[in-house]
């Protein structure tokens, strides 16, 4: 006798650009390859991000700019009875909530919920204390799914939280399809370049990349793609460290696996992170990688020998040296680095749930 079709709801505020709405949408259309029943509420229409042909988001338009300005738990409670309303309609299996827990945290303790846990939430906290107490009111009590080891850890003994469950299952990639965008023919902004990826924030620690470059004294050009409020301060930053005519600012590209795969190397320098998911585009693309050690995720992405290129968090120094020595040797980039995340073994994980 044939199983009955799983049925998985995910939730998400928005697909406006980030690394977790990303995947979000990789992991929903695995699932639906995969044979599950798959449906995406969004709570507001607001789309960045390449839509899968087999994903079709229902926007229930219940995040608007009188909700954000007013944003207190009574308007949460009323966004959440409605999102029940439409959960009632379609009966899932297994609801997954994404970077809107704010509202779902208010759905009934009766449904199948997994909190999916994107960002270490020491590293995103400005406030420990503060940050700590509002993670437990959210998940106490609640299912989490988190993207990485170090997530995870996090939760448990800094934060000191006490989910009902805390799981690790790691972003699913499709290699394939990443590698084949990667092929796709682009307008490359220089013969030899490094790159950084990232929204323009400040937990993406620009400074600390400009600074590290700069004292590299390396000729290689650094692209910065991306966007964000910040842009303007990052603009800024650059003019005043005479570093206008060899770094350049490039929009948010729907594909910017081309600019990966050819770049001398991609450089990520926040102050945190959850598992991410550059890096390990970075890596399928075969592109080497220098990366600060923030909490959490790339400790468990760069293993032996990449971890080489891995450098404590304060150390300007560190990087500067290895920005150098990759501009003089880009490194072998093999495909044991990446196996752990293909879709095909994550995708099994999260139909188990």
């Amino acid at each position: 006798m044939t199983p009955p079709v799983k049925k998985f709801l995910f939730i998400v505020e928005d697909l406006y650009g980030g690394g977790a709405e990303k995947v979000l949408l990789n992991t929903a259309s695995l699932l639906k390859d995969a044979g599950a029943d798959v449906t995406l509420f969004t709570l507001r229409e607001k789309i960045d991000h390449t839509l899968p042909d087999n994903i079709h988001p229902i926007d229930l338009g219940i995040v608007t700019k009188l909700t954000k300005a007013i944003s207190n738990i009574a308007v949460e409670k009323i966004q959440a009875s409605l999102i029940l309303k439409k959960i009632k309609e379609i009966s899932p299996n297994v609801i997954i909530s994404c970077s809107c827990d704010k509202i779902t945290r208010h759905l009934p303790e009766t449904l199948n919920i997994y909190y999916w846990i994107h960002g270490n939430v020491t590293g995103f906290a400005k406030n420990n204390a503060k940050g700590y107490e509002k993670f437990k009111r959210f998940y106490n009590g609640k299912k989490l799914i988190c993207v990485s080891r170090g997530i995870a850890d996090d939760i448990l003994h800094n934060v000191k939280a006490t989910p009902k469950s805390c799981q690790v299952i790691y972003n699913p990639f499709d290699i394939e399809k990443i590698q084949a965008l990667a092929d796709e023919p682009f307008s490359k902004p220089f013969d030899k370049y490094f790159i950084h990826v990232g929204t323009f924030e400040e937990r993406k620690r620009h400074d600390r990349l400009l600074q590290a470059y700069q004292l590299s004294g390396v000729d290689t050009p650094l692209i910065l793609m991306g966007k964000g409020e910040r842009r303007p301060h990052i603009e800024a930053m650059i003019e005043e460290m005479s570093l206008a005519s060899k770094v350049k600012i490039i929009d948010f590209q729907k594909n910017p696996y081309p600019y990966i795969k050819a770049a001398q190397a991609l450089i990520l320098t926040s102050d945190a992170e959850g598992l991410p998911t550059v890096l390990i585009e970075a890596l399928i693309c075969h592109t080497p990688i220098i990366s600060v050690d923030c909490p959490s995720g790339p400790a468990e992405i760069l293993t032996t020998p990449l971890d080489k290129f891995l450098i404590p968090m304060g150390d300007i120094n560190g990087l500067a040296m290895a920005i150098t020595s990759v501009d003089q040797r880009r490194i072998p980039v093999n495909s044991n680095y990446y196996q752990l995340f293909s879709s095909e073994s994550v995708t099994e994980e999260f139909i188990s749930l």
